[in-house]
């Protein structure tokens, strides 16, 4: 062990004076006895010194409070004057200044009052020599009073310099205390809510699992809380979220944990909980946030989804039993059903959905994601107007998947705009080429609702027009009418911007969103799709038959256009074209294409079209579609 090492051991065992300082007393009490028992005097004298000898005591074995301090400070002073008194005339030596030293200390801890006591022992000195005369030559006695004045205040001096350090190093320990508390709490509280952070939700949980008891383990993922913050701004989600947790807290018991575990998720530990408790407690956190909150004068309504774990019965460690409610979570989000207990099932389909996201992002480079087509007819002339462009993976063992299994992975993991961005960027690439073959054929790019929240999403547009020498009048984008009821000012906005541009906009899927005509009316909209779930059995259906002939008739007498989804035979067509359908599209007209089949297609397709020389060839195909956005 090295010298540096040893003499920091060395150190860290000094006494503190704290510790020292009951010692005085104990040293003096025991003199003070030894002076009544050897002098010339009754035996009870000392019985003064032996009370000083035990308080003495009683602060080494831990009695050190500040009472404590006071009382022995007291009794010290009494003790050290009576033997300034006594010692002249039993033991005459030059030791008085010992008791002095002794009552100044012990009146240090009440206060500067103590500076008096060093003359006043010196006083008292005197006064013992003078009723003696003769036993202390004059010159003694005065040096001796001057010594003991002098030793007394120059005591006191150290004294107060000692008290102001004692309370400097109390104030320093408790401001460490405080520091550690302080750090402590930061690391296991969430700093915007005061709640408990994952780290603690953690420590409990383990706790929890260690003791082998049964618990509940509830995480919660607010839903629509994206929006709030693209739309209002990080202020107003921090506010939402502080004023969540308030009433999250509020209706759990003290002994159970409502915790936070990052952006708008938090997550609550039911000890001892079971089935019954955690159903309970899902119902009331979801009811807790039914009431609109007030952020900054905005009413925001916000719901949540929350997923329900149980210990022992589905996991016995905490990772796994957090990991297995964030399964519930998401298949309570998927499923609309606010909350859902663990699934084995389902937890197998999720982990199989994390293996296809992985996968996903790689596939754009891979070349795996192909772009097909499918072709979009005049509902009364039969004649093609343009093509709707559908992503497709071709997946190297899974085979082809469909959109409708990845593109929710897309949207909820963030690669909808990198996804997007290509099948944009492949259909106006795909239409240049129709262009330069002589196809006047329009292409339409269907847009998540995450794709609407994309400030730059005209910039990015417009570049891409720009990349493959198109004009606006060429594209289409077909916009969720979810979206347009979420947040239809921002829609506004946004579609505002994009029909400036001169691209031509679309609702997808009208009718099944209830879309408000007061919001219709005032979005720059040209077309509607009316989903295939009218169009299938509205030959059988009375209703479906005025559901479609109501919307047709909206849109004609607000001049738009419409496109019905679906069509699957000749009947349907024709009806559709002789209630005022404008397009039509569906397996009846073609199922969607690969880009290279397209040309093909359209030679089958040539009623009322203008002749064009594709590929040396004469195809017949209508440009009708140009026409219509021409006049726009």
């Amino acid at each position: 062990m090295s010298g540096g090492s040893q003499l920091s051991r060395l150190r860290d065992r000094r006494p503190t004076v704290t510790q020292v300082e009951p010692v005085i007393p104990v040293v003096l009490g025991c003199h003070g006895a030894a002076i009544c028992v050897v002098g010339v005097g009754p035996a009870w004298t000392g019985g003064p010194f032996l009370l000083v000898i035990v308080l003495g005591i009683a602060g080494l074995l831990g009695w050190s409070s500040d009472g404590a301090r006071l009382v022995r400070a007291l009794v010290c002073t009494g003790a050290a004057l009576s033997l300034s008194v006594l010692e002249p005339v039993l033991i005459p030596s030059l030791l008085q200044w010992y008791y002095c030293v002794a009552a100044v200390y012990s009146l240090v801890l009440v206060g500067r009052a103590a500076a008096a006591v060093g003359p006043l022992t010196g006083l008292c000195y005197l006064a013992q020599v003078a009723m003696l005369s003769g036993r202390v030559p004059a010159e003694v006695a005065l040096l001796r009073a001057g010594v003991l004045s002098a030793l007394g205040l120059a005591t006191w001096t150290a004294g107060v310099a000692y008290r102001a350090a004692a309370r400097d190093a109390e104030a320093g320990r408790r401001a460490a205390e405080l520091a550690g508390l302080e750090l402590i709490h930061a690391a296991t509280h969430d700093e915007l809510t005061t709640l408990p952070n994952r780290a603690l939700l953690h420590q409990r949980l383990s706790a929890a699992m260690e003791a082998g008891t049964p618990a509940a383990l509830l995480l919660m993922d607010l839903d629509g809380f994206k929006e709030v913050n693209d739309t209002l701004g990080h202020r107003y989600g921090d506010a939402l979220l502080l004023q969540v947790g308030e009433r999250l807290a509020s209706v759990v018991r003290p002994t159970e944990t409502v915790a936070r575990l990052g952006g708008d998720e938090f997550a609550v530990l039911l000890p001892w909980g079971d089935l019954a408790r955690a159903n309970q407690v899902a119902e009331r956190l979801r009811d807790a946030l039914q009431e609109p909150f007030l952020v900054e004068e905005a009413l925001i309504a916000i719901d949540a989804s929350v997923g329900i774990a149980l210990a022992p019965l589905h996991a016995v460690d905490g990772d796994r039993l957090l990991q297995l409610a964030d399964v519930a979570m998401y298949d309570a989000k998927a499923s609309g059903d606010g909350s859902t207990v663990y699934d084995a099932a389902v937890e197998r389909h999720t982990a199989d959905r994390l293996v296809l996201l992985a996968e996903l992002r790689g596939a754009v480079t891979r070349g795996e994601l192909v772009v097909e087509y499918q072709p979009r007819i005049s509902a009364a002339g039969g004649h093609s107007v343009g093509m709707e462009a559908l992503v497709r993976w071709d997946h190297p063992v899974r085979g082809r998947i469909m959109p409708d299994v990845f593109i929710p992975l897309a949207e909820r993991s963030g690669f909808i705009r990198p996804l997007t961005a290509f099948v944009l960027d492949a259909a106006l690439g795909q239409c240049r080429i129709w262009r330069d073959a002589g196809l006047g054929l329009t292409v339409s790019v269907n847009l998540s609702a995450r794709n609407l929240q994309q400030d730059d999403l005209p910039e990015q547009v417009r570049a891409a027009l720009a990349r493959h020498g198109l004009t606006p009048a060429f594209l289409e984008l077909e916009i969720t009418e979810s979206f347009l009821m979420t947040d239809p000012e921002r829609a506004r906005t946004l579609l505002t911007e994009l029909y400036e541009l001169g691209v031509r906009l679309s609702i997808d899927d009208f009718g099944t969103g209830m879309s408000s005509l007061s919001y219709l009316k005032n979005l720059p909209v040209e077309v509607l799709k009316i989903d295939k779930s009218f169009i299938t059995h509205m030959l059988d259906d009375a209703t479906d038959t005025l559901i479609v002939r109501g919307v047709i008739n909206l849109a004609a007498s607000m001049g738009l256009q419409t496109v019905a989804e679906g069509v699957e035979d000749r009947a349907t067509l024709t009806r559709l074209g002789e209630i005022g359908c404008t397009y039509a599209q569906g397996y009846l007209i073609s199922r969607p294409l690969p880009a290279h089949a397209v040309a093909a297609w359209c030679l089958l397709h040539r009623e009322q079209s203008d002749e064009v020389l594709l590929n040396g060839q004469t195809v017949l195909v209508h440009h009708g579609a140009l026409d219509n956005v021409a006049t726009r």
